[in-house]
C-alpha cells in the first residue's frame, strides 16, 4: 500500500533525503508536525505562515493568465493553447497532463518545477 503524504512532506523530503538519504517521509511528516510546521492533516501552520517558513499562494477564480503564471511559472515553458478557463480556474489540456505526470516520475523538473506542479495537481479534482 502506497501511503500519499502532504505536498509540504513531499518538499520537505526532497530537500533534506539529499543530506540524509536515510530520513523517510515519515520522518519528515513527525518532524514537521512536531516543530508546528503542518497540521497533522498536512496544511501549512498560523506560525509557519507567520514567520515565513511556507509561503502560501492561492490560486484564486478569475485570475489572468499571467496571474496564473506568477503562481506556477513552470507553464510558461508550455503554449499558451495547452490551457483552458474552465469556470475561472486554468486547467491543462489532456495531452499536457499526461505528458508531465509522465516527465514527473522520471525526474525530468527540477525541485522548484516539481514542487510547482504537485502543488497544482494537488489542488484539482481527479476526474479520470
Amino acid at each position: 500500500m502506497k501511503i500519499m503524504y502532504p505536498p509540504l512532506v513531499e518538499q520537505g523530503f526532497h530537500f533534506f533525503s539529499k543530506q540524509n538519504p536515510e530520513l523517510t517521509k515519515a520522518d519528515i511528516y513527525n518532524f514537521l508536525v512536531k516543530n508546528e510546521v503542518i497540521t497533522p492533516w498536512g496544511d501549512p501552520t498560523n506560525k509557519a505562515l507567520q514567520t515565513g517558513w511556507v509561503e502560501k499562494f492561492d490560486e484564486e477564480q478569475d485570475l489572468s493568465f499571467s496571474q496564473f503564471l506568477t503562481i506556477y511559472p513552470i507553464f510558461a515553458k508550455f503554449k499558451r493553447s495547452s490551457f483552458m478557463n474552465v469556470d475561472g480556474f486554468w486547467e491543462i489540456k489532456v495531452e499536457l497532463k499526461e505528458q508531465l505526470l509522465r516527465q514527473i516520475g522520471q525526474n525530468f523538473f527540477d525541485e522548484d518545477e516539481e514542487e510547482q506542479l504537485q502543488e497544482y495537481f494537488s489542488t484539482r479534482k481527479n476526474t479520470d
